[in-house]
């Protein structure tokens, strides 16, 4: 039996203005296969002309994939730190202390 082709349809869409003055569009999509239902979101992202050269010279590589990729690893690196944040005694201060100083040492370990 053949895979059934996704029918997109339009959900909704969402625009974004960052404080460097770009902006994130993202379009909603709701990909409907006989199986199941997977919603997606299209994002288009403003990046310098200089980075979209050097995309441009790699078109082998799925940009949108690397890109998935990359916010899934910082949300989970964000729950991490949420999951820190629950469960830490420190204030808000301490912590901000805590990490100047290992900042610090770190800046010191890689000048040697």
């Amino acid at each position: 039996m053949a895979t059934p082709s996704p029918q997109v349809r339009p959900a909704a869409d969402d625009d974004e203005r960052l404080a460097d003055g770009s902006s994130v569009t993202c379009n909603r999509f709701l990909y409907v296969t006989d199986v199941s239902y997977v919603a997606m979101v299209s994002m288009t992202l403003s990046i310098p002309d200089e980075m979209k050269a050097e995309m441009d010279e790699h078109p082998e590589i799925n940009w949108s994939e690397v890109a998935r990729q990359s916010i899934d690893r910082k949300l989970a690196e964000l729950e991490i730190l949420e999951e820190f944040k629950r469960e830490s005694e420190l204030t808000e201060d301490e912590a901000v202390e805590l990490g100047r100083r290992l900042n610090d040492r770190l800046a010191k370990r890689y000048q040697e």
